[in-house]
Parts: C-alpha cells; sequence; structure tokens
C-alpha cells in the first residue's frame, strides 16, 4: 500500500516542484501579497490535495511534501533556506501541514449541523423557485 502511495506522492511533488521551480525564478517580479496569491491559487490546491489523499501514508511519504509546504513558504517571506519552519508558519500565519490535514480531516466528515439545515433550506428555496418559474411558463402559453 505504501509502495503505490510513495509513487502518486512523487508524482505530485513534480509537478509541484517544477511549479514551484518557476515562481521562484521570478519571485523579483512579486510583491508579498502577490507572492502569497500566486501560492494559494497554484501550490496551495496541490498541497491540499495530496494532503487528503495520502493522509494515511508513511510520514516518511508525506516528508517530500512538508519540503515542499516550507518551499512555499520561504518563497512568500522571501527567506533563506535554513529558516526554521516554525518561524514560517508564524510570518505567514498559516498553520503546519500536520494541522492542515486534521482539519481537513475533520471537516471532511464532521460536518457541522447547521450545513444540515442550510442544504435543506437551499434545496426547499431552489424548489420553491423552479415551481414559481414553471407556473409562470405554463401560464404565458
Amino acid at each position: 500500500m505504501t509502495a503505490s502511495l510513495k509513487l502518486h506522492i512523487q508524482q505530485l511533488t513534480k509537478k509541484l516542484k517544477l511549479k514551484l521551480g518557476f515562481i521562484f525564478r521570478n519571485k523579483a517580479c512579486f510583491s508579498f501579497e502577490a507572492r502569497r496569491r500566486l501560492v494559494s491559487a497554484t501550490c496551495m490546491p496541490l498541497l491540499d490535495y495530496g494532503d487528503i489523499l495520502y493522509m494515511n501514508a508513511s510520514t516518511q511519504c508525506l516528508r517530500s511534501i512538508d519540503t515542499l509546504y516550507h518551499g512555499t513558504l520561504r518563497f512568500i517571506l522571501n527567506c533563506k533556506t535554513l529558516t526554521h519552519h516554525c518561524t514560517l508558519y508564524t510570518r505567514v500565519g498559516w498553520p503546519s501541514l500536520v494541522v492542515r490535514r486534521l482539519s481537513h480531516w475533520y471537516t471532511l466528515f464532521t460536518k457541522p449541523f447547521w450545513v444540515y439545515y442550510l442544504f435543506i433550506w437551499a434545496f426547499l428555496l431552489f424548489r420553491n423557485v423552479v415551481g414559481r418559474l414553471f407556473v409562470r411558463w405554463t401560464l404565458s402559453c
């Protein structure tokens, strides 16, 4: 099981390294906010995808994803390689990947109770609006 996950994680990190390398080469062109938005638009969805899908992989397999996450934080802050990851988390204001994994896990499986009511309310509202439109359409014909 771990061997198959390792192959997928390697492919994911390969994609991320290409993106990260490109934006690292052009980092002088971007301000802090632009770098932050660029990372959250291009790299973070892939990191979140990898975190959710490969959550149960061994820590050795997930270490490459953690390394890339730290690389994206270094890009945002324009820090040196030896900057400690805890410093990176506090400066950017993002949690560590372990915390992100747990929050994704909790969000995926333990939905708040009000979400259930929100879906019911949206369904009833949508059904009501569609019903009114159908009645107007049939009366106009």
